[in-house]
């Protein structure tokens, strides 16, 4: 094994780390970077402005992390675009991840050649981009992908112009077209995808070994009434 920096009180030992109930700061993200060099897996939310702390703490358990699932407490307070995403370093040992944009981008997927099973909450942009590189065998062992979209921008138009409702049928149309190239791209290679349209039976009906789609106006507009 390689030798693991230790600082004053780290625990080489410790490999799980779960985390409920709180939003860590910078400064607690290096305070548990510093005590365990050796992480294996990592359940936790973080607080907005933790990027730069995020990228220096994928470097440190590149080598060992396994399984990573990070949320953001308030995605609106997240710090400067340039600290995004944050794993910029190969983590070849990484098998399940679970992150949202910003943290994560489709640029996220070179760094984790083994991965297995990917969720991930995205723009549309992001999930365009993840069915190219899925399609390119950019992440050869996927085996699962589940599919969140954003919401952050529709919330905030809710809450400051009242707009919600604005151009919502074109979104939503879009996310279901993209519901569609991910299980064409992965259909190919026998990857399972799940999402909402998964939830809902006016998607999606098996025909001939392949995906048909139902478009359901009433999906779509029911919120609306």
């Amino acid at each position: 094994l390689p030798e693991l920096p230790l600082v004053p009180g780290s625990c080489a030992a410790l490999r799980d780390v779960s985390i409920d109930g709180v939003a860590f700061s910078p400064i607690q993200l290096t305070q548990l970077m510093d005590m365990s060099p050796g992480l294996e897996e990592l359940r936790m939310t973080v607080r907005g402005d933790c990027g730069a702390v995020l990228q220096k703490c994928m470097q440190v358990w590149s080598r060992s992390l396994k399984c990573l699932s990070i949320a953001i407490n308030n995605p609106s307070d997240c710090s400067p675009a340039d600290e995004y995403p944050v794993i910029r370093t190969p983590m070849p040992k990484l098998r399940d991840l679970c992150m949202p944009v910003p943290l994560f981008s489709a640029s996220t997927l070179a760094f984790t050649p083994n991965l297995e099973n990917l969720n991930f909450r995205t723009e549309l942009s992001q999930g365009i981009k993840v069915a190219q590189l899925i399609d390119e065998n950019v992440v050869p062992c996927l085996r699962k992908v589940e599919l969140q979209f954003s919401g952050a921008n529709e919330v905030h138009a809710v809450l400051e112009h009242g707009a919600f409702w604005e151009g919502y049928e074109e979104r939503k149309r879009a996310e279901l077209d993209l519901a569609k190239e991910l299980r064409r791209v992965c259909g190919k290679r026998g990857i399972v995808v799940e999402d909402k349209f998964t939830r809902s039976k006016e998607f999606e009906v098996q025909q001939n070994g392949g995906f048909d789609y139902v478009y359901s106006d009433e999906a779509f507009q029911g919120n609306s009434q």
